[in-house]
């Protein structure tokens, strides 16, 4: 990138970098992650963060949280709930009472390209949504957008390996640079999925 000329660059870090925080994630928080994937990407926010300032570019490391949409994989939890319900199969799930977050993939990628192109000061950002709540609490709404078609039950799946995460951000600073407010609530991404689905 520095050959190239850039002047900036951003990499998508993850949620995963914190670990099993206890409270709000702040980006300026000590992390603890506890998956591989978690300790890499920490490991390529603090390498690269070094790099760039040494070759004279602004480095952002944008944290994602839990995003969903059109393309997420089809072993999400929300593709899986999804495609499982307006199939009317039963979904097994953990406790679900963790905090989560989502966000639409359009929203989190605008956020990116603001980031990017904006004049954000170089550091790390959290990328998330506004609508933090229990897991449980976006499972039920996601049931009854797809017509509360089958059926769940939870605490039927043990706690993963690493234990259970709950994710909530601060976005105050992505906020401040930005000017964010989600625009897409989760039972409007929820209702374009079901349309989508409904439509092939």
């Amino acid at each position: 990138a520095a050959r190239l000329g850039c002047a900036r660059f951003l990499f998508c870090g993850s949620q995963a970098e914190y670990g099993i925080a206890d409270g709000v994630m702040g980006e300026e928080i000590l992390c603890h992650p506890v998956s591989e994937y978690g300790k890499d990407k920490l490991e390529v926010c603090r390498r690269a963060g070094e790099e760039a300032k040494a070759l004279g570019i602004d480095y952002i490391h944008a944290r994602i949280f839990s995003v969903y949409g059109p393309g997420d994989h089809p072993w999400s939890l929300v593709s899986t709930c999804l495609n499982t319900f307006l199939k009317g199969g039963r979904m097994e799930l953990g406790a679900c009472t963790q905090q989560w977050n989502f966000l639409y993939v359009t929203e989190a990628a605008a956020l990116l390209t603001k980031l990017l192109l904006g004049k954000a000061p170089a550091g790390v950002y959290n990328v998330a949504g506004d609508d933090t709540r229990p897991l449980r609490d976006y499972i039920e709404e996601l049931h009854r957008l797809c017509g509360s078609q089958g059926t769940y039950h939870f605490g039927d799946r043990p706690p993963n390996a690493e234990g259970m995460v709950s994710l909530m951000p601060d976005l105050s600073r992505l906020k401040e640079v930005t000017g964010f407010t989600q625009q897409i609530p989760f039972a409007e991404g929820i209702r374009r999925l079901v349309q989508e689905k409904e439509g092939e």
